[in-house]
């Protein structure tokens, strides 16, 4: 790779005009999973989420979805997200990626305006976190880093196969769950036939989901080699065809901090990744879709109020009618 181009400078000075805002609320809008507030803590802007109904304070900022120190905007802060960078252990010189589930644009900027990754596309559901992102966040589409709004799994389906060395999946719904859409046996193939030969998917996981076995199994039904990442309540899975060993992806580790300044071990996020094996039957497509199986993935009250024309919430990417709103 050539030497990192760094961030654009109209984000940077988007970013600059935030270091000395003071500590508190920036700002705060109702988005389409509830409230989205910009915040400044000590000497980072947050990106947090809060459900309806929540006075916003100080107090009540917690839940943190993306995170920027406007003096290093290329160092990724949070755990999970440095560890999804193992990918690069696998595929060290990635040409295209795919980011589904944006959010704050962390991963995209990295990906492009530090490793230097030539093309990084995804897609985000939510506009007003991408408008938030690139007023608040130093998020910036240009030079080969492109974020569609629009429904992830439907959006990945309509790229051609073969042609990503690294997708990552880091998607929550309106219940702090990763939608069932995205945990079925049909959307892991769908990931691996998107990817290039040898390429690998990192996904953010909650370890306590009551689907997290089926979506583990269904990784592996599509994947012949898996890892799992974890951290407190967070975990990474990998999947991949490629046969790699633990030394071989330390050494590329090695070889990728010795040249590109992450601000963070990577090294030590690689040796952590542990091989995984599950038996569980995974989810398929026609348990997900099927309103008669709706009380065994959704909260009571989850579809209330959805138009028919809408999008389904379930993140099929249907229409409401055509999906658990069919009569």
């Amino acid at each position: 790779m050539a030497e990192s181009p760094g961030l654009p400078d109209a984000a940077q000075a988007r970013l600059d005009r935030l270091k000395s805002h003071p500590e508190g609320l920036i700002v705060h809008r109702v988005g389409r999973h509830g409230q989205i507030a910009i915040a400044r803590t000590g000497p980072d802007i947050v990106m947090v989420f809060c459900p309806l109904g929540v006075e916003l304070s100080n107090d009540a900022l917690s839940g943190v979805m993306a995170r920027v120190d406007p003096t290093t905007p290329l160092v990724l802060k949070g755990a999970y997200t440095q560890a999804m960078l193992a990918c690069l252990s696998f595929v060290p010189d990635p040409g295209r990626v795919y980011v589904m589930g944006a959010g704050g644009g962390r991963v995209p900027m990295v990906l492009r305006w530090l490793v230097d990754v030539p093309v990084v596309m995804g897609s985000e559901l939510d506009k007003d976190v991408l408008n938030l992102s690139a007023e608040y966040l130093g998020f910036e589409m240009a030079g080969g880093l492109s974020i569609d709004c629009a429904e992830g799994r439907a959006h990945l389906t309509a790229q051609p196969d073969g042609q990503f060395d690294h997708i990552y999946v880091d998607c929550y719904g309106a219940d702090a769950r990763v939608p069932p859409a995205l945990s079925t046996a049909e959307f892991f193939a769908m990931i691996r036939a998107k990817l290039t030969h040898g390429g690998v998917m990192a996904m953010n996981l909650i370890a306590g989901d009551e689907r997290f076995a089926a979506q583990q199994a269904g990784m592996m039904q599509a994947f012949s080699q898996i890892w799992a990442w974890s951290q407190g309540g967070s975990t990474v899975l990998f999947g991949s065809d490629a046969v790699s060993s633990p030394e071989e992806r330390t050494q590329a580790a090695a070889d990728l901090a010795a040249r590109i300044p992450f601000g963070f071990d990577l090294p030590a996020h690689i040796d952590a990744l542990v091989p995984v094996s599950v038996q569980d039957t995974p989810i398929h497509d026609a348990e997900v879709f099927d309103p008669a199986q709706t009380a065994r993935f959704f909260p009571k009250g989850f579809f209330k109020g959805c138009a028919r024309n809408a999008p389904c919430p379930c993140g099929s990417g249907y229409k409401f009618k055509g999906c658990h709103g069919r009569r």
